[in-house]
């Protein structure tokens, strides 16, 4: 193939010199936690224009270095005329490009401790995961709350008040553990595709606890699960990562998106309390594990920072 910066043809222009492309009005800064000696990127979009009294919203999202870009151009192309308010959003992820290396730090910081025996009994291979590698999860929400809020408190006007936390696959189990642990952290909680099923639900252990408080009128967060409804139907893709497809629904069964994310949506949306507690459950019909996220994110958003927001469970289509 010829070079287009350097010969063009009779049907098209010479391109000229290529260029890195950035997201607008975006910076990221690398810190090293004092608390877990872990280094980490903040990806940073702050609006345009003089905050509300308050401060602006916050939105918080897990896995920043593959999902920030997304929550950033969705903010800037829907907040000016689609009933988002403008809100700084803040990415957590780590100090490098490889998308991959982020994706192996996530493993620590996004999960609860699995024993050696839960880990070897899987069916199904994790490339490099020893116990070892897991159960940082409390310390990581440490890192939220003791260094990266301040931080982010002194870069922008922020509202305390008004701030939400989103997270996939195993950063909706992130989530799902602020909420019952720390459930006034935040306002809104979005917990997308959550890992229920990590180190056999352990994550279910604080359950009870966060629906009495809930019950008893002590907390009233607004809660927002969902899940793409082919989670647990794999497709041909599987094949990448499984032997056969049996293997593959082998491990779909095993994990239980689907059904464990209704089921968690459907008790936590039935819990009484006239303090405005809000539980929502959506269903992608049409979307898998991965395809899902784009979707989750965009209704994430509208559901943190919309001016209207509907209440009910919810399968979109």
């Amino acid at each position: 193939m010829s070079d287009p910066t350097t010969t063009s043809s009779e049907h098209g222009p010479k391109l000229g010199q290529g260029r890195a492309v950035t997201v607008p009005g975006a910076e990221y800064f690398d810190f090293t936690s004092r608390i877990t000696g872990r280094e980490h990127r903040l990806f940073i979009s702050v609006p345009a224009g003089d905050p509300p009294p308050e401060g602006f919203p916050a939105f918080y999202i897990f896995d920043g270095n593959g999902c920030f870009a997304t929550v950033a151009e969705i903010m800037r192309s829907r907040a000016p005329a689609d009933g988002l308010r403008p809100a700084v959003v803040v990415a957590i992820g780590y100090a490098t490009d490889d998308l991959m290396t982020a994706m192996a730090l996530r493993m620590k910081d996004l999960s609860t401790p699995a024993t050696p025996e839960w880990l070897a009994a899987l069916p199904f291979a994790i490339p490099g995961l020893t116990a070892d590698l897991t159960g940082g999860l409390d310390d990581f929400i440490r890192v939220v709350e003791e260094e990266i809020r301040p931080a982010i408190a002194r870069l922008a006007p922020t509202n305390p008040s008004d701030q939400t936390v989103m997270g996939h696959s195993l950063g909706g189990l992130a989530v799902l553990r602020i909420l019952f642990t720390r459930p006034a952290m935040f306002r809104t909680f979005v917990a997308s595709s959550p890992s229920i099923w990590w180190s056999d639900q352990a994550i279910l252990a604080g359950e009870q606890a966060f629906r009495e408080k809930v019950e008893a009128g002590e907390v009233s967060p607004r809660l927002l699960i969902d899940v793409g409804g082919r989670e647990q139907t794999p497709d041909s893709g599987a094949l990448r990562h499984f032997k056969t497809m049996a293997e593959a629904q082998a491990s779909a069964d095993f994990c239980g998106m689907v059904e464990n994310a209704r089921a968690l949506g459907q008790r936590l949306g039935s819990l009484k309390s006239g303090h405005g507690y809000v539980a929502e459950t959506v269903v992608f019909t049409d979307e898998g594990h991965v395809s899902v996220l784009p979707a989750a994110i965009s209704r994430g958003l509208q559901f943190a920072l919309g001016v209207d927001v509907a209440s009910g469970p919810t399968d979109a289509r």
